[in-house]
Formats: C-alpha cells, structure tokens, sequence
C-alpha cells in the first residue's frame, strides 16, 4: 500500500542536432551565397527609398528581413533534406522580402498612369480592350 511509483523517462537524443554545440556555417556555400542575394536586395532597396522613407521604416522594412536572413544563412542546417530546403527557401524569402514592396509602389503607380491617361495611345487602348473582355466575362 506505502508502494511509490517512479516515473522514469526514457532520454531521447536532442532533436534534429544532436547534443554537440551549434556553430554557425561561416564556410558554407549556400550560407555565402544567400547571404550576398540578401545584401545585394537590401542594399538596392536602401539606395531607392533611403531619400524617401524615415530612419524608422528603412530599419522595419529593409535592414530588420535582411538581418533575419542573414542570421538564418548561417545558422547550421538541418540534417533532413526537407529542412534544408525550407530553411534555404525561407532565407531567400527575406531577401525579396525587401524588395517585395517595390512591385506593389510600382504596380499602384501604373495603375495612376492608367487613370490618368498619361501613358501611350496603344497602351490605353489595350488597357481598355482588356477591360471590355474583364466586363464580357463577368
């Protein structure tokens, strides 16, 4: 009855690492390479919106991505293929990341030109073509 259970759990190994220390890749091709793709797409953004944007939204939008990316690069890879797939996917995601709002200021400014009519006659008149087509379709 006074019996005493003892809940012995079993030690599994550290996942997916292992128990020896993680180091950075610093040698490491892939890690070089994303991390030049992430500093080439955050300095270009920075020369375009640096006279534009505040101190604030440079660091939110451009350096803060490019500093993740950059940390996960050279962070150790996982051992499944899978893993390093996505981890290499997602470090690249932060380089367009700071380029991702250019497309979108781009796309809003053509469709201003457009509005206005301050682009070329064939380019209106295709603009409008396609629209009559949208209207048909719907």
């Amino acid at each position: 009855m006074g019996q005493t259970q003892s809940h012995h759990h079993v030690a599994r190994p550290d996942y997916p690492y292992g128990s020896a220390p993680l180091l950075p890749q610093w040698g490491g091709c892939w890690a070089r390479g994303l991390s030049l793709l992430i500093i080439a797409c955050a300095g270009y953004s920075t020369v375009v919106h640096g006279a534009d944007w505040s101190i604030d939204r440079i660091a939110l939008l451009i350096i803060l991505p490019a500093l993740l990316g950059i940390t996960l690069a050279f962070a150790p890879d996982p051992p499944s293929f899978v893993s390093r797939l996505a981890k290499r996917l997602t470090t690249a995601g932060c380089a367009v990341g700071t380029m991702k709002s250019r497309v979108s200021r781009a796309r809003s400014e053509l469709q201003n030109m457009l509005d206005r009519g301050d682009v070329p006659a064939w380019t209106r008149d295709l603009y409008n073509r396609d629209l009559e087509h949208l209207e048909k379709a719907a």
